[in-house]
């Protein structure tokens, strides 16, 4: 779902994909001073709503069209 606020991730901000992890895990670099946000918001035009579109920020920025989608995973 995009395109109702920019979404905070857990993954720190680097410019390029090189180094990432392959397995889908969070790429948390220590002492990174940015965090991904992903998606577009309500502001932004219709090229701005993918999941493919990022962009980061330090964690301490704030927008009305910025907030993060809460989850939880059920081990059963």
């Amino acid at each position: 779902m995009v395109g109702n606020v920019w979404e905070w991730v857990q993954d720190s901000y680097q410019p390029s994909y090189e180094e990432a992890p392959r397995d889908g895990s969070a790429w948390e670099v220590v002492g990174a001073s940015n965090r991904v946000y992903r998606g577009g918001g309500w502001r932004g035009g219709a090229s701005d709503g993918r999941s493919a579109n990022r962009s980061g920020n330090s964690p301490a920025g704030r927008s009305y069209s910025l907030g993060l989608r809460p989850a939880i995973t059920v081990v059963q």
